[in-house]
């Protein structure tokens, strides 16, 4: 299953202007941001004279479902544009963004971001204008995205030089992406992830594919929304509401199971569609969702 969170505002950059050294373009206090401007790493020598630029973007994760377990994301730009005109590789960083002003003062604060949860190689005379590019997030980076599911979280974009304070060679060295593409991060979670949404329980089966189930109300109401739990022969949960609903399954013919147990089941004939779950008595039981 996957979805596509977007890139929302804030966003922005922050700017040292060009400045004599690289000592005191990279460690200033403050610097101009630019509220609204498209995310924008750079660490160019040219002239004697060095610029940096530090990106800011948000990515909304309110419609992720609660818990999920983050297997594969990445920062999908449909207009993205990158220049190297050096003769080594170099990186565009996503960085951790959490708690960094946006103002004039986050220059600094975002230089102190330095763990990467995701990169970008830029070849040596590398040049490109307006193509799609993936930057992958590495585990640090899609824990992060966990952490932050039912809301945002603010990201930092830098290049490698730059967070490593490290001079670069001369030449014009920037990624960044134009806010008027598509643009958001990729999610994709394992099979066998089940929540509840709304008045049905819904899952992950082994083909990526949501499905979802609606059960019966039993009356009892007031209850805390999500937990799902296995009582006699049927399988139980709380819906958005806070009502108990349930599902009964049918038998599988497996038995002398450790009950309460909740899988995907793989045999045929159920190819990886019916969420199967062991009842009170040990026998497995399952139920085939809708598509959605």
């Amino acid at each position: 299953m996957s979805i596509n969170a977007p890139i929302e505002t804030p966003y922005g950059n922050w700017e040292s202007g060009w400045k004599d050294t690289w000592d005191e373009a990279h460690d200033l206090i403050s610097a101009n941001y630019s509220a609204g401007a498209s995310p924008n790493a750079t660490q160019t020598y040219s002239g004697g004279l060095f610029l940096i630029k530090r990106g800011v973007f948000t990515v909304d994760l309110s419609d992720v479902p609660p818990g999920t377990n983050i297997e594969r994301a990445k920062l999908y730009l449909e207009y993205a544009s990158g220049k190297n005109e050096t003769a080594s590789a170099i990186q565009a960083v996503i960085v951790d963004g959490t708690g960094v002003p946006l103002n004039d003062g986050g220059y600094d604060d975002m230089m102190l971001k330095t763990t990467w949860y995701g990169s970008l190689a830029i070849p040596a005379y590398a040049n490109y204008l307006g193509q799609v590019r993936n930057i992958p997030f590495n585990a640090v980076g899609r824990a992060a995205l966990e952490a932050a599911i039912g809301g945002t979280l603010q990201l930092g974009l830098r290049m490698s030089e730059d967070i490593s304070d490290t001079q670069p060679d001369p030449g014009q060295q920037y990624f960044n992406w134009n806010t008027s593409y598509d643009m958001y991060v990729r999610i994709n979670w394992l099979p066998g992830y089940v929540w509840v949404e709304g008045t049905k329980i819904a899952y992950i089966d082994n083909n990526g594919n949501k499905r979802t189930k609606e059960g019966t109300t039993t009356g009892t109401t007031g209850k805390i929304a999500g937990h799902h739990s296995v009582e006699g022969d049927y399988l139980h949960y709380i819906d958005s509401s806070g009502a108990e609903r349930r599902i009964l399954g049918s038998t599988t013919g497996l038995t002398g199971k450790q009950p309460s147990q909740i899988s995907i089941n793989t045999k045929s004939p159920m190819l990886g569609m019916h969420l199967c779950y062991i009842d009170s008595s040990g026998n497995e039981r399952s139920f085939e969702g809708t598509a959605s």
